[in-house]
């Protein structure tokens, strides 16, 4: 039942990737992120062969009732994607209310188009009348950050370079404290040359929140099936779909292709519908990469368009202050083991952590060592 992760540089734990590294470079020593033992042996304890014949849609209702039993007080992290809206609409069909829901905005002018996943998910809450439901808006404190060049260091997931004011990190270090829901876990899948099928569990989902007690609806292991039962549910997607499919698979970071061609537009409803989701509010929240979502994150169109937003304000000092911060973060870190990467163009990335690997055997789960994943498997 864990909801407190962080990273692992020999047993000292970090809030922060970039305080990570500062304590692993002094200490010569490798910054980690695994899952508990505990959590480990918790999906591995999910009869594979009695799921089959689950409905993937009753394990999240299950998991939902379990959440309102067992947490005082529950935000959801709302974005209007297929991922919160399934456990939004999902919690107004039991009749569970969350004490907090919670949309962040990206534009300081509420631009529609910058907004546009956003707006379609706010539309929703107010005409079904969502309890409890609060729009958080960027102001421009919020990016005057950037004026400090180490200003990595002290935000959670910094690593991804958003260039987004109101981040739930930062506009919620100060209200009262609750559990935090959030749902953005797909499950990747990695299937090896021989056609092995392996689910793999990175830090991605855990360290955009590591600040607050975080449930992470339909990846951690509270309610196991659930998370086991996605995983599943994509390999038999892969099996039917993207058969010859070979290397990574992952759904929703905006560069996904199958290795044998891009998803379509019916690839992709096919998919959310395959995991449990609720049909998306718009083609946006089906397709994400509509926007260009990818990383870094600053290099997406809604980014850019705050940036343009600041400049027409007077504040370009801003925008100059968070390019410096970049140059300043990839010379300070460059000799730091396993922290940045640069790509092709010189834009800096964040290197993931592998929290645990699994072998999805047809009756039964096996944990494995990361090694047996090759990021450089392509389809011949």
């Amino acid at each position: 039942m864990s909801l407190n992760y962080r990273f692992n540089v020999n047993g000292k734990k970090f809030l922060n990737f970039f305080q990570a590294h500062d304590y692993g470079k002094i200490n010569n020593s490798f910054v980690d992120f695994k899952l508990d033992k505990s959590d480990v042996e918790s999906l591995l304890s999910v009869d594979v062969g009695k799921l089959a014949h689950t409905d993937i849609r009753a394990l999240f209702k299950k998991k939902l009732q379990w959440v309102r039993d067992n947490f005082k007080k529950t935000r959801l992290f709302y974005s209007a994607g297929t991922d919160s809206h399934t456990i939004l609409q999902l919690s107004q069909e039991m009749g569970i209310e969350f004490d907090s829901v919670m949309i962040e905005t990206c534009s300081l002018n509420n631009d529609p188009a910058l907004d546009a996943e956003m707006v379609y998910g706010i539309e929703y809450a107010e005409q079904t009348g969502v309890k409890n439901f609060e729009v958080i808006r960027p102001e421009i404190k919020h990016f005057e950050r950037y004026l400090d060049p180490f200003w990595v260091k002290d935000v959670c997931a910094s690593e991804l370079f958003g260039f987004r004011g109101a981040k739930f990190d930062i506009a919620l270090r100060d209200v009262e404290p609750m559990t935090c829901v959030s749902g953005m876990d797909k499950a990747w899948l990695y299937v090896s040359a021989q056609g092995k099928y392996y689910w793999v569990m990175t830090d991605h989902p855990y360290k955009q929140y590591m600040r607050f007690e975080h449930l992470i609806f339909y990846a951690d292991s509270n309610i196991p099936e659930v998370a086991v039962k996605q995983a599943y549910m994509v390999k038999k997607w892969l099996q039917e779909r993207r058969p010859n499919h070979r290397g990574l698979f992952t759904y929703d970071d905006g560069r996904m292709t199958s290795n044998v061609g891009k998803l379509t537009m019916e690839d992709r409803l096919s998919y959310l519908n395959a995991i449990g989701r609720t049909k998306p509010l718009s083609r946006l929240a089906a397709n994400p990469s509509i926007m260009g979502k990818r990383c870094p994150l600053y290099l997406n169109p809604k980014h850019q368009g705050v940036m343009r937003e600041l400049e027409l304000m007077g504040r370009e000092d801003l925008v100059k202050a968070f390019y410096h911060s970049l140059e300043v973060v990839k010379d300070h870190y460059k000799d730091h083991n396993y922290c940045l990467g640069v790509d092709a163009e010189g834009h800096p990335v964040g290197i993931n952590r592998y929290a645990a690997v699994f072998e999805l055997n047809d009756d039964h789960m096996k944990h494995v060592s990361d090694d047996v994943i090759d990021l450089s498997l392509k389809n011949n």
